[in-house]
């Protein structure tokens, strides 16, 4: 069982259930925005690599954001912590950054 901290509480989950939860950060309350951080969160195995997983959350992203298209995978870092950002493109014509992942 792993126990889970949020700022509203602190629960145990089974141990089947993967933690999928997103932090999503716009300039706008209710409509479109021109900017959008994602900040999103998927397990990995102990073989996987940075980039294998990243590779994986843009294909996420392919399949469940209408029109997305990945433009670029970029290596980088975040707190001295090895990270890739991942951008794309919408059917809107928009960049879509999805922001690192580490």
């Amino acid at each position: 069982m792993t126990h889970y901290v949020t700022q509203e509480a602190k629960f145990k989950l089974p141990d089947a259930f993967k933690d999928r939860t997103m932090n999503l950060f716009t300039l706008s309350e209710n409509n479109a925005s021109e900017f959008t951080f994602v900040v999103s969160r998927a397990t990995a195995t102990p073989d996987d690599t940075l980039h294998k997983v990243a590779a994986r959350l843009a294909k996420e992203l392919e399949n469940t954001v209408q029109g997305f298209q990945l433009a670029s995978s970029t290596p980088g870092s975040i707190d001295g912590q090895p990270s890739v950002k991942v951008a794309g493109t919408q059917t809107s014509g928009e960049i879509f950054t999805s922001g690192y992942s580490r």
